[in-house]
């Protein structure tokens, strides 16, 4: 395998966050449910203006 063509450690490491990500991921439902993600949009807008940054992160507890 030549050099360019072997995938980064950078390369390797978001695809391990993708795969996660995926696995993490509840499914919401069709569109009948779509109302509750576009509240939760409203939702983080208002904390975004409220503490002045993107960088935050909600958990969701079952």
């Amino acid at each position: 395998m030549s050099r360019a063509s072997r995938p980064t450690a950078a390369v390797c490491e978001v695809k391990l966050a993708a795969a996660t990500l995926i696995d993490a991921l509840v499914d919401l439902g069709g569109i009948e449910s779509a109302r509750g993600p576009e509240h939760y949009f409203v939702h983080f807008l208002a904390v975004m203006k409220a503490i002045g940054t993107l960088e935050y992160n909600v958990r969701i507890v079952r």
